[in-house]
């Protein structure tokens, strides 16, 4: 079935639809590409049942379970879903290359548990790492390389933290902040050297999985245009003043997303403080955001991005049932259907409730297939 669904017609379409929504060349809702995600590569959500118990040590156990997910998608959800392979070992990689403790957990995600680096004269002796060497890493390596060898899935690369989630990670926030203060030189070279970190990763990545430099099989669950080659999360950003932001941080991410032509920065909640920043990094083409429920960010935040054409891929860990048909209606009424994308996760234990991650219990199929109704008729 898998194999099949790269040669049909429905797999042309979606990626054609993708590619209009991406040059505003899309003026009506019922086109817009709808991509859910009915089976998140990440554990939060799923019931402990769902979860292989060997999953993070046995890539063989994450490919089944993902391939489990995407063969029930693919049969029931008449949506723009692209599936591609993820190599998913948590938010903390590259933190865990600059000394941050990871601790895997039976049901959840792994998690970063100390920070890296906990003295300011610590920060001037970092040297990039060596990724063969690093028990992490290499992992995620050897799980591209099983997942290319054991199936015809297209494989991305794992999880992107951005520069800014993962020195605050690295340093913690308390550090990170007083430090930007004390000796922001010392914060300027680890963003350096975090940053170059990041695309010597990616770039080994992709030699593993053969993306080209400017294309991936798929990130954060979208097949972006050529031209696009990479994503990360930025979810920091949200708490980050813009002045400091452009201090510290603006032109690493021009180096990082220029080293793949361009890419697509995601986060969760309201950072639109920071839209002007983001404009002023051209190779941004892309902003994706988990809007926690508040349509009204996600049209300010269209609205700026507008000015440069920035594509703009909305959505959430869906709402519990009872809010659901509101928030879509909500969606339709304050959006503009030109530059959109819509791309929601449909957990079976997670959703939005006022704003907030609450605990649900739902049939993520079914709940799928009720969106695409709602969007589709």
């Amino acid at each position: 079935m898998i194999s099949y669904y790269f040669k049909s017609q429905k797999y042309r379409d979606s990626i054609e639809r993708i590619n209009r929504a991406f040059r505003f060349k899309i003026k009506d809702f019922s086109e817009v590409p709808l991509i859910l995600q009915t089976n998140s590569y990440w554990l939060t959500g799923h019931t402990p049942k769902e979860i292989p118990k060997d999953i993070f040590y046995n890539p063989a156990s994450m490919l089944e379970f993902q391939k489990k997910g995407i063969e029930e998608h693919l049969n029931n959800v008449e949506d723009d879903y692209i599936p591609y392979l993820m190599p998913w070992y948590g938010v903390g990689v590259i933190p865990h290359l600059f000394g941050c403790n990871i601790k895997f957990f039976r049901s959840d995600d792994p998690a970063c548990t100390t920070t890296g680096i906990k003295m300011l004269g610590e920060i001037k002796k970092i040297e990039k790492p060596d990724f063969f060497k690093n028990s992490l890493t290499k992992k995620v390596l050897e799980t591209i390389k099983f997942f290319k060898e054991n199936s015809e899935i297209p494989v991305g690369v794992t999880d992107m933290q951005s520069t800014l989630d993962c020195v605050s990670l690295i340093l913690g926030y308390e550090n990170l902040f007083y430090w930007m203060k004390d000796s922001p030189e010392s914060i300027i070279y680890l963003f350096d050297i975090v940053t170059e970190t990041l695309i010597d990763w990616v770039k080994i990545q992709k030699k593993y999985n053969l993306e080209k430099l400017n294309s991936s099989n798929g990130l954060i669950n979208i097949k972006t245009p050529e031209g696009i080659g990479i994503w990360f999360s930025d979810d920091d950003a949200v708490i980050m003043s813009p002045d400091l932001f452009k201090t510290f941080i603006s032109d690493s991410y021009k180096k990082f997303f220029g080293a793949f032509e361009n890419g697509m920065v995601h986060w969760c909640g309201n950072a639109n403080h920071q839209i002007e920043n983001y404009l002023n990094i051209s190779s941004v083409k892309a902003i994706h955001n988990y809007m926690l429920g508040d349509v009204d960010s996600a049209a300010e935040l269209q609205e700026g991005l507008r000015k440069r054409n920035i594509c703009l891929a909305v959505g959430d860990i869906i709402p519990v049932e009872e809010e659901l048909e509101d928030y879509l209606k909500q969606i339709k009424e304050k959006l503009s259907p030109e530059g959109l994308v819509l791309q929601f996760t449909v957990s079976p234990n997670l959703g939005i409730k006022k704003g907030k991650y609450t605990v649900t219990d739902r049939n993520v199929i079914e709940s799928a297939q009720r969106i695409v109704k709602f969007f589709r008729g």
